[in-house]
């Protein structure tokens, strides 16, 4: 039998520490991308099972309003007509958005002849709107074929929970976004559009108000409002419950 020199055994050893790296290292890039894959299967999952139970609103509102023509002169009322939309989900038989969305409504400076709220063929009958803390309420009409959101409810939220907003930027279709909670605003804030929500790192667009926040165990969590000093702010979905 020949015998193993010394240098033999370090090259021998050398070699198996190479092979033992190399192994790890394709064992390291599998992992990743099968954690890749699960993570997008996860995302694209979530999407499909929630972006049908995401609805569209308009906002059609015709009022009649007087040029000023001064004191002495006849006026003539001017028809003018205004046209928005807003994002909102169903829960039991009620339409959940937000207020801030309504605000197209001031912009009528004389008589509202008539306000129309509509979500894909269905009208929307006023509910509930409490503007003190953004939460609008609508009841469904009898026919409406609005379907409730899959996902229940749930106020567990804490720093770096990851969660998902399915939104409709610039209303150009709904997509899925990955992001974080990064702040746990208690309402002490004074602003309205923060009070009673938390905070996510994900900045969304015009459209995106009244968008579903989720989390990655079928909890809905609440309803985005607006962006501020990069943070996102979300209305706890424990708010509107208050009134369900």
């Amino acid at each position: 039998k020949m015998a193993l020199t010394r240098r033999d055994f370090l090259i021998t050893a050398g070699l198996s520490c190479v092979s033992l790296l190399a192994g790890a290292d394709i064992l390291l890039n599998l992992y990743n991308k099968s954690t890749n894959l699960h993570n997008k299967d996860n995302i694209e999952k979530i999407y499909n099972e929630t972006s049908p139970y995401t609805y569209l609103f308009s906002i059609d509102i015709r009022c009649y309003e007087s040029p000023d023509l001064g004191k002495d002169s006849f006026e003539k009322l001017n028809k003018r007509e205004i046209f928005s939309l807003g994002t909102g989900i169903v829960l039991g038989d009620k339409f959940l958005t937000l207020g801030h969305i309504f605000l197209p409504v001031n912009e009528c400076k004389g008589e509202i002849d008539y306000i129309n709220i509509t979500s894909y063929g269905s009208e929307l009958e006023k509910n509930i709107f409490d503007s003190e803390n953004e939460i609008v309420l609508f009841n469904l009409s009898k026919n409406s074929k609005l379907r409730n959101f899959p996902y229940k409810p749930n106020d567990d939220i804490y720093l770096g929970k990851e969660v998902y907003i399915i939104g409709n930027q610039h209303l150009s279709g709904f997509e899925i976004k990955k992001t974080d909670i990064c702040s746990l605003n208690k309402g002490n804030d004074g602003m309205i559009l923060t009070k009673n929500c938390f905070g996510i790192r994900e900045k969304i667009e015009k459209g995106c108000s009244g968008a579903p926040v989720v989390d990655s165990s079928r909890n809905l969590l609440g309803l985005c409002t607006s962006h501020f000093h990069g943070v996102t702010y979300v209305k706890k979905i424990g708010e509107f419950l208050k009134y369900l």
